[in-house]
């Protein structure tokens, strides 16, 4: 079940079980927003335990898995979502789509990089790319 313990910098933690069924955490500068945070996250574990809530989907594996699950989830919330749209389509779908997420590391970056500029892109064109891919390999990160 979901516990608070008060930290040495008077904030609260509450550690508790999430919908993707892993333990996690999150602080709180006061004791009475964790304790109502402490209580809806046990309302999900009760849930979860007794099969009224199921565990989310496991997190995406493939960089086109990434890319869906980022259209369905985190572009739609945005106020251009066709950005994000264009942006994967049309760069990242050729380069990406059949790695694995733990498989784009520094030096594949480099070679998109690369690429990228030998397209004749601008430098803003290629940062906005980039700092896409970044985002949704930090959401891959956090979803673990």
């Amino acid at each position: 079940m979901a516990d608070i313990t008060k930290r040495s910098n008077g904030s609260y933690r509450v550690r508790f079980l999430s919908v993707y069924g892993k333990r996690e955490s999150k602080t709180f500068k006061d004791a009475l927003t964790a304790k109502r945070f402490k209580a809806e996250a046990e309302i999900v574990e009760t849930n979860i335990k007794t099969g009224v809530v199921t565990l989310q989907p496991a997190i995406p594996k493939t960089m086109s898995e990434l890319f869906t699950y980022w259209l369905e989830n985190r572009a739609v919330l945005k106020r251009k979502p066709k950005d994000d749209q264009s942006i994967i389509k049309r760069h990242l779908e050729e380069h990406f789509a059949s790695l694995l997420i733990k498989n784009v590391n520094v030096e594949v970056l480099d070679r998109f990089n690369a690429v990228l500029r030998q397209k004749g892109l601008s430098a803003k064109t290629i940062s906005n790319i980039l700092t896409l891919l970044g985002s949704m390999i930090r959401l891959a990160h956090e979803l673990e």
